[in-house]
């Protein structure tokens, strides 16, 4: 910063000026030399005796040109916007300038990827739902005889909705008289006296395909209270809290009876 009060007028100010110590001259208006081509004049050299020159200058003048000096000198510094010269200023604004732009190169990269993701999201293929129970229809497709008094049926369910649907795991059963009263029943999932069990798997049923069950009980105690007159079984679609209602007109051993899980088909001899 220009130290103004070095300009002050004074005793010492002849000196400054040059002027074998006396106060310096100011230049008479339209006396003072014309500056070299390309050169701005310099207050400090208006201000130096020569032909033309006053005595001396009043403190108004000297500060008007300590005023311009000081403009000039301004003038000359960088302003916002410019390009600084080569140095300190120009590794201070690399510093700042390259993490800029790596978090700028971060920001597109993570866009990138959520773009990415995005689109991967739009091409899951949506899951298969559940089969419902109205759009199933539940038959005994047949009945299965044996000795030691064992009897059974295979459970069909074909899909009638339309849509592809799905099945897993194991039917809900159970068992009614004739007034349509619910009987105590007893059902044990795994394998029966038919068939072995086909595990709990994913069955993806297309529009009309089947999916079947084997049902067994024993009829040992017929006609007594040892058994159930069934005159209908009930059968739940797993996943279902609604059911389809068969006709079954047998007796069940205590009201137990065994199932498979649901496989594409059985084959029982």
């Amino acid at each position: 910063m220009l130290n103004l009060a070095a300009w002050a007028p004074g005793p010492a100010a002849g000196a400054r000026f040059g002027g074998r110590g006396r106060a310096s001259s100011c230049p008479s208006p339209g006396r003072a030399p014309a500056p070299p081509p390309g050169k701005k004049s310099s207050p400090i050299r208006e201000l130096s005796a020569g032909p033309g020159h006053r005595t001396s200058c009043t403190h108004e003048e000297r500060t008007l040109a300590m005023t311009r000096r000081t403009n000039e000198i301004t003038d000359t510094l960088p302003t916002a916007g410019t390009t600084a010269k080569p140095g300190r200023t120009g590794r201070i604004a690399r510093r700042i300038s390259l993490p800029l732009a790596a978090l700028a190169l971060t920001g597109a990269v993570g866009a990138v990827t959520v773009a990415q993701a995005s689109a991967s999201g739009t091409s899951t293929k949506a899951a298969t739902p559940t089969c419902a129970t109205a759009g199933l229809t539940a038959s005994l497709s047949k009945h299965l005889a044996g000795g030691m008094n064992h009897a059974g049926a295979i459970l069909d369910l074909k899909n009638t909705s339309g849509h592809t649907c799905a099945l897993r795991g194991y039917p809900g059963l159970g068992l009614q008289d004739a007034d349509g009263k619910t009987l105590t029943t007893k059902t044990h999932w795994g394998v029966t006296w038919y068939a072995a069990d086909a595990g709990k798997k994913t069955l993806t049923l297309k529009n009309g395909q089947h999916a079947q069950a084997v049902i067994a009980w024993t009829h040992a105690n017929t006609g007594t209270a040892q058994a159930k007159h069934a005159a209908k079984l009930i059968v739940t679609p797993p996943a279902a809290t609604t059911h389809k209602t068969l006709k079954l007109d047998e007796w069940v051993d205590n009201g137990q009876l065994d199932v498979t899980s649901l496989a594409p088909s059985y084959k029982v001899d």
